[in-house]
């Protein structure tokens, strides 16, 4: 058999094959669907992960506003403080020629008097505010320090200190060594080793949060029940710079 002989046998065997009903088939399909019980009890289900999740959901992503609010605030800080020797008329980083002023501070953070009485930081404190509606409560000024509290969302709740509100210590004056000046968030290692240096509360390394690890000085119970600015949860402001987060 030649090639061409070849090609035209294979051809007519291959469409001599007939299309038998064994070949082709009709398949019957049976249409389902869930019954009306086992649709309540999907729902049900759904509704009662969705109860336990979802809190929790919101919890996380209220603590990482939180965490940067913070953050934001304490750099907005920092950056008003390394300004306040120029804006005094003092040369760049010479600390030792001014007090913190609550004048200056404003200037340096473009801060306005809110239109409403917010105090409750203490009795004589200054209360102003940030362009994008943060609160700095600002207490009386002494010769060493000063306490400073901010409320990262304004007069939006929770208005708890250790969730939205954040205490600081601003030092000038007092000490000799740089790291010292500016505002220390309470509850740092910072804070608690520059109080070490001017010996002013006699406290010392107990005032980092975490100095005894059995019974830390911001936790979630203190937190909870925490009614004013100077609780410990005011230590709390160290340990979420520290951590990077609010693990309590």
């Amino acid at each position: 058999m030649n090639f061409d002989s070849y090609i035209v046998s294979e051809t007519k065997t291959a469409f001599s094959i007939p299309l038998t009903k064994n070949l082709v088939t009709k398949k019957t399909f049976k249409q389902k669907a869930f019954t009306l019980a086992e649709t309540l009890i999907t729902l049900s289900i759904i509704g009662v992960i969705a109860a336990v999740t979802v809190p929790t959901l919101m919890s996380n992503v209220n603590k990482h506003i939180y965490v940067t609010g913070l953050k934001k605030a304490y750099n907005q800080l920092q950056n008003a403080v390394r300004m306040m020797p120029i804006t005094a008329g003092c040369s760049a980083d010479d600390f030792h020629c001014l007090d913190l002023r609550t004048d200056i501070l404003a200037e340096q953070l473009k801060l306005a008097k809110v239109p409403y009485d917010c105090r409750g930081f203490d009795q004589n404190n200054t209360c102003l505010q940030t362009p994008d509606g943060m609160l700095i409560y600002a207490a009386d000024n002494n010769n060493i320090n000063s306490t400073i509290g901010v409320d990262i969302n304004g007069a939006k709740g929770p208005n708890v200190v250790g969730r939205d509100r954040f205490v600081f210590e601003s030092f000038f004056n007092s000490y000799e060594a740089p790291k010292c000046i500016g505002f220390l968030p309470v509850g740092s290692k910072l804070y608690a080793n520059c109080q070490i240096k001017v010996n002013y509360y006699n406290a010392g390394a107990t005032k980092y949060w975490n100095y005894n690890p059995q019974n830390p000085l911001c936790t979630t119970s203190q937190v909870s029940h925490q009614k004013g600015w100077f609780g410990n949860s005011k230590y709390c402001t160290g340990r979420v710079l520290e951590e990077n987060a609010m693990n309590y």
